[in-house]
């Protein structure tokens, strides 16, 4: 860490704000800022345990005092959201083992979401990448399928209403 050496400039991270595109939920409330910070850290350098994401994240302005066990619940509720995933195992220098973690695609594509107007982003796809787009955010109705016998023999024997 440290100061930078005399004549050049320090690169200054800010942490998140908010962003152009739609609040998902992932960024909204009190974990936005730290959840953003994370997805950062671990975009940066894949994958990295706990501690390493604690020592990213309090690097960034604007999240320097969080807590360790902050970061740690943190983490661990990101991964049972599926925006973290277990990535392998990696032994300390303690000789104990820690986990990595490493981002899924979930949590690419919220960074994405994030960073991008919805209007930028039907500007720059094309038809196809939005029928892909259509049909997987459309629900899928399921027609019943009723064979004609069946549908002949239902509609002869039912009784009129008096």
């Amino acid at each position: 860490m440290g100061f930078p050496p005399l004549g050049e400039k320090a690169k200054i991270e800010v942490a998140w704000k908010k962003r152009k595109g739609s609040e998902l939920s992932v960024f909204k409330g009190r974990q936005a800022r730290l959840n953003h910070a994370i997805f950062k850290a671990l975009e940066d350098q894949s994958p990295m345990a706990i501690w390493d994401i604690f020592r990213q994240v309090t690097s960034i302005k604007g999240t320097k005092r969080t807590k360790y066990a902050v970061v740690n619940s943190r983490v661990k509720d990101l991964e049972a959201g599926n925006y973290l995933l277990k990535a392998g195992i990696r032994d300390t220098k303690q000789g104990n083992k820690t986990v990595l973690f490493r981002t899924t695609a979930k949590a690419k594509l919220a960074l994405a979401l994030t960073s991008k107007n919805i209007d930028d982003f039907l500007n720059e796809i094309d038809e196809e990448a939005a029928s892909k787009i259509l049909l997987i955010l459309t629900p899928q109705r399921t027609t019943l399928q009723i064979p004609a016998e069946q549908l002949a023999e239902s509609s002869t024997s039912e009784k009129p209403l008096n």
